[in-house]
């Protein structure tokens, strides 16, 4: 990794701050004022507090208790993607980070993002180590994997907090909800996906800055504190939960492989949602994984766009993006330890397959 020259004697990057709300008004006190003691310089940093229509009095909060920060008022709920988006289009910034409105940082934790992403300028996104606010010797997230076939998980979650999580890495992906952005990647790779109203959008983000040959970052010493699930109780049931993220993971395979890679995951990933399908309609008694594909065959024609800009302009081989996937299974979504191992050793096997013939 490159080395910043002066870091202490050069002018800070300028940040903007971008916290997203929605109905989370117990929460906004205590998470603007740790912004308010951050030990980086005040001219140097901004607060932008996006509200996606909130009705429980939050803006007024905002406005009456904190009146120097900068409020965007959304006129319905956009989701977080198209909400985010909204201030990243109007504000001006050297980098920006996005941060969910039940977090708490440390009074260190944007001077230790921004000096990993000053030191490097392949670095094109930074994350935070996330811990539950409820106890804080316990991992929300550091670092993530993404598996080859789409699904990701954060490493350490629940896990108490230890010396294996203090090591700054790259990563499968970076977490949306303390994420650094830098200008650069904006203006390249483009913003948030807007067909994403929830779920898997840092992880598409994450896989499209690495194909722009951008490095995804985890960075431990950057620390924050969430309410897990917090602002979020207005809660999607699992199988609502569910429907989002598949529809979205699936969209993010067709954007981001290339069709060598599609052609060559086909088999695998036909039996994974044929498998995914029964155990829905089985032990939920739910249609939406179906509702997926339905989604995905109406919106084809942007989706397709989207993938034509991705494959024209990325810098990056597939070979080299799964050298940073991995090919196991996240253990929740197995239950049976013998299953577990089976379906371990099909993966491991299909995916050295594949690298091979790519």
């Amino acid at each position: 990794m490159t080395k910043s020259k002066t870091f202490k004697n050069d002018k800070m990057p300028y940040c903007s701050i971008i916290v997203l709300n929605y109905n989370a008004k117990n929460f906004i006190e205590k998470c603007l004022r740790s912004l308010y003691k951050l030990n980086y310089p005040k001219s140097r940093y901004q607060i932008v507090f996006v509200d996606n229509a909130s009705i429980d009095g939050s803006v007024k909060l905002v406005k009456e208790k904190f009146p120097n920060i900068k409020v965007i008022k959304n006129k319905k709920n956009l989701g977080f993607s198209a909400g985010n988006n909204v201030a990243l289009r109007t504000v001006k910034s050297d980098y920006y980070i996005l941060m969910n409105v039940d977090m708490f940082v440390d009074r260190n934790w944007l001077i230790n993002l921004v000096k990993v992403a000053k030191a490097d300028d392949r670095i094109g996104l930074c994350a935070s180590k996330i811990l539950i606010m409820s106890d804080k010797t316990k991992i929300n997230y550091a670092g993530g994997w993404i598996n080859f076939i789409g699904f990701a998980w954060p490493k350490g979650f629940k896990q108490k907090d230890s010396k294996k999580f203090n090591k700054m890495e790259e990563t499968g992906y970076t977490a949306g909800g303390a994420l650094l952005i830098k200008k650069e990647v904006l203006e390249k790779v483009g913003l948030l996906e807007e067909d994403f109203f929830m779920y898997y959008d840092d992880i598409d983000y994450s896989w499209r800055v690495k194909l722009f040959g951008f490095k995804t970052v985890y960075v431990p010493k950057a620390v924050i504190y969430h309410n897990y699930q917090g602002s979020s109780e207005i809660s999607q049931n699992v199988v609502k939960k569910f429907y989002y993220l598949e529809k979205n993971r699936l969209e993010t395979l067709i954007k981001c492989y290339s069709l060598k890679t599609l052609l060559l995951l086909f088999p695998l990933t036909f039996f994974v949602e044929v498998g995914l399908n029964f155990y829905f309609l089985i032990f939920y008694k739910s249609p939406l994984k179906l509702l997926t594909y339905e989604a995905l065959i109406k919106n084809y024609q942007s989706i397709l766009k989207k993938r034509l800009f991705i494959q024209k302009n990325r810098v990056v081989r597939d070979k080299q993006i799964l050298n940073q996937f991995t090919d196991n299974i996240p253990g929740y979504a197995l239950y049976h330890p013998t299953a577990i191992k089976v379906i371990g050793v099909i993966f491991r096997s299909y995916f050295n397959i594949i690298k091979k013939f790519l």
